[in-house]
């Protein structure tokens, strides 16, 4: 349905003189061996999609735009993803709204916005000097000597300000919805190996500091700061919880992912951060008077892998 569709068909051909480095990135999708096994996967799940959406979904994953491709492409990804959870509806009519999913789970209806956080301008695929994909980086320290290694290199970093803006769109979207009684949780994917869930936390809950004693010798505890989007309204109690999805490839080279979950305290609808099947949680740990303590717990059952 996608990749033997009459347009790729056409851009296959448009492109075929130039290196998958110089091309968009839904032709290098579409046409390199590295990426048959993630072909064949999102052929199944278009074939599983409901009708209404599929030309839609189709047009705009093989649009030579990236970001209008990787918008689709997340959000057939990520539907593929909820399939597994329970019932899934595509843009359902809900109190005037069509939000991008609603996920039937033990008895509730979570509301789900999808987002793919990108940079304008920013390389969609990378590629070290043999052409092989590049998929992680080593820690920022060790940036530069790594940069080194492949010589001259374009370098662009996301702050936490960049991704508060998608926050903050997909946290104030469907006033009607959210009046209603439905957890509202927002889904991101970091299509970029420059970005990392802390980054979220920081545009979530604000800049980490550290508290010292009174000598300045030790560091005695850790809080955010009020730069945090959740001290905004309406975003801060609308928003049940945040989805982070990063992408990796498997060993047969299809893109899977590494997911994790952020709750929000301060949500108007709390939502159990064991109902979806992450990897990782940055939940409510404690609470003293009106301060939460938050911490990172990892799955002993780890999210599947699409």
């Amino acid at each position: 349905m996608i990749f033997d569709d009459p347009k790729m068909q056409a851009l296959l051909l448009k492109y075929q003189d130039l290196p998958d480095n110089l091309v968009p990135y839904s032709i290098f999708l579409g046409r390199s061996s590295r990426t048959a096994e993630e072909r064949l996967y999102l052929e199944n799940l278009i074939s599983k999609a409901p009708k209404s959406k599929r030309s839609d979904w189709i047009s705009r994953i093989l649009s030579e735009k990236y970001g209008q491709h990787l918008g689709a492409w997340f959000e057939l990804m990520l539907y593929g993803w909820l399939i597994e959870i329970g019932k899934v509806e595509v843009e359902p009519k809900i109190k005037g709204g069509h939000p991008d999913f609603a996920l039937s789970v033990e008895g509730k209806t979570v509301i789900i916005e999808a987002r793919a956080c990108i940079k304008d301008g920013a390389n969609p695929h990378f590629f070290d000097p043999k052409g092989n994909i590049i998929n992680s980086i080593p820690s920022e320290a060790k940036l530069i000597d790594w940069a080194k290694s492949f010589g001259s290199v374009a370098v662009a970093w996301m702050d936490s300000e960049v991704i508060k803006g998608n926050l903050r769109e997909k946290a104030n979207q469907h006033e009607g919805i959210k009046e209603g009684n439905n957890p509202y949780v927002v889904a991101l994917l970091l299509e970029s190996i420059f970005l990392s869930k802390q980054q979220i936390i920081d545009a979530w809950f604000g800049k980490e500091q550290l508290v010292l004693d009174e000598n300045c010798d030790n560091i005695v505890g850790a809080r955010f700061d009020k730069s945090g989007l959740c001290l905004e309204a309406p975003s801060k109690n609308c928003v049940s919880g945040i989805l982070i999805f990063e992408p990796r490839r498997n060993n047969v080279g299809r893109c899977v992912f590494d997911v994790c979950y952020i709750q929000n305290p301060f949500a108007k609808i709390p939502l159990d951060p064991e109902l979806f099947p992450a990897d990782s949680r940055f939940v409510i740990q404690k609470k003293e008077d009106s301060c939460y303590h938050m911490c990172w717990q990892e799955n002993n059952h780890p999210a599947k892998s699409n």
